[in-house]
């Protein structure tokens, strides 16, 4: 049997488990082309969460509402429960703020802003430290269908009311510190791949 520990690179081995630092990334490594935008670190956190209009919070509420619709019979219990707990409601977007004062007690999650989707590496990151990033926008009201990178209500509704259960939100760290394991043998796009079609899209 191969022993992947011997073909590991023994800078990222000996740096593993050390999960507050950002994972080094391997020469030949596939990272996604994204841009960072100027002035943000090598987390890519926001600051703090920017300001909605009002058309935006009506954008908001209206995906809610049509969500709730769709929810019976479709969410697990989990989910609805982790919703009722947070207060996420039809009352515009919601403060992080608020979402963390609760979260935190529950799980020990927190939400951040991000300020487009991120780097696979810089996303397992925030998730093995019990950080879920979420766009800092909101889409317009002619796409409410479906937009490609992820927006405030598709991070927040979609997923942070699971990671008020606690099961979930191990699960989801484990998936962060499996992001290190990955990128020491140069399977990191395949962890993206199955996090993409079991927790992102189910």
């Amino acid at each position: 049997m191969l022993d992947l520990e011997q073909h590991a690179d023994p800078v990222t081995t000996a740096q593993a488990d050390d999960y507050t630092r950002l994972p080094v990334v391997p020469a030949g490594t596939f990272i996604a082309p994204l841009q960072r935008p100027a002035g943000l670190g090598a987390d890519w956190l926001e600051s703090r969460q920017r300001g909605y209009t009002r058309e935006e919070h009506a954008v908001w509420n209206t995906l809610y509402e049509r969500l709730l619709a769709l929810l019976p019979g479709r969410a697990c219990d989990e989910y609805l429960q982790g919703l009722e707990q947070l207060g996420l409601g039809q009352n515009g977007v919601p403060s992080l703020e608020c979402i963390n004062q609760t979260l935190m007690r529950l799980s020990g999650w927190r939400v951040v802003p991000v300020p487009m989707l991120i780097p696979d590496h810089v996303f397992f990151f925030h998730l093995a430290n019990r950080r879920f990033p979420a766009g800092n926008f909101i889409r317009d009201a002619n796409s409410l269908d479906y937009i490609q990178a992820p927006d405030v209500f598709h991070d927040v509704m979609g997923h942070v009311p699971l990671l008020a259960d606690s099961v979930f939100a191990d699960y989801m760290q484990a998936y962060g510190r499996a992001g290190w394991r990955a990128l020491r043998y140069n399977r990191l796009k395949a962890l993206s791949a199955l996090y993409w079609y079991t927790v992102e899209f189910g």
